[in-house]
């Protein structure tokens, strides 16, 4: 029986405009759960969700099934 592998892990960083600190401590929590809920919706595992004031990052694995380019 055949097998398809694949493990793409992706790191995204997504910033505030002008890097502005508008990412206050508990909206920053909230944001981190809701990205993580997102990239799990669409069947990517997410690693990782961190960041600080002005930027977040990500750290996830594309699903085998999804298209890297499109």
């Amino acid at each position: 029986m055949s097998q398809s592998l694949s493990l793409v892990i992706v790191h995204v960083i997504f910033s505030t405009k002008e890097r502005r600190p508008l990412l206050e401590s508990a909206m920053r929590a909230r944001a981190h759960a809701y990205l993580a809920t997102v990239a799990r919706s669409v069947g990517c595992e997410c690693y990782r969700v961190g960041g600080v004031e002005d930027h977040v990052h990500l750290e996830i694995r594309i699903s085998r099934t999804m298209t890297i380019v499109n």
